[in-house]
């Protein structure tokens, strides 16, 4: 694809240090003061891929979001590139393709065949199913079940980058409606294997 460039990507894994200061006591005597110090890695950042840089407002963005973040590109050009990925669906019926049209866009949402055809051929990201059907078990979106890295992680009507554990995203998108925090099942993800 042309003009799509990543000559770096940031590390953008944040790390808050804390530092709190305590009174240590024991059966109301005070021993000591201190202050502690430790480190932790949240959850989720807020993360909007750069669309804040191009666009005002609210927009069903989250596949230009999802990849824009995971892959360091720009949000500008992947939102174009997927454009011209949804005018250009490949060997599909007239109907498909009029409805390709019709109801999709980079700022409100794009077909499951756009953005797969996009991240798979365009990018070279590798598909790693982790919901089979029929089999038990599955994969939240939590750093403890994913692997670590860059992901394009696919969960129900959404896209996220997930990097190192930690979602990149605009809401904590781990909450799932039906069963709460840290619930929502991940389908699969997308990987750069190379």
């Amino acid at each position: 694809m042309t003009g799509l460039t990543s000559d770096w990507l940031l590390d953008v894994t944040p790390h808050v240090e804390h530092t709190v200061p305590g009174t240590i006591v024991l059966d109301g005597t005070k021993l000591f003061e201190a202050t502690f110090s430790f480190e932790y890695t949240p959850r989720w950042v807020y993360d909007d891929g750069g669309r804040s840089k191009y666009f005002k407002g609210r927009a069903g963005d989250c596949v230009v979001r999802a990849i824009t973040i995971a892959t360091g590109l720009d949000y500008k050009e992947v939102y174009d590139a997927l454009n011209i990925a949804r005018a250009n669906p490949g060997r599909v019926s007239e109907k498909t393709r009029r409805m390709l049209l019709a109801n999709t866009s980079s700022r409100q949402g794009h077909s499951k065949r756009t953005y797969d055809r996009f991240i798979k051929e365009e990018l070279g990201w590798t598909w790693v199913p982790t919901k089979i059907p029929g089999q038990p078990g599955a994969v939240h979106l939590l750093r403890e079940e994913l692997p670590s890295g860059r992901l394009i992680c696919r969960c129900s009507k959404h896209l996220v980058a997930v990097i190192d554990g930690v979602i990149h995203d605009t809401h904590d998108s781990s909450v799932s409606r039906t069963h709460g925090q840290g619930k929502r099942m991940v389908y699969g993800y997308y990987i750069d294997e190379r």
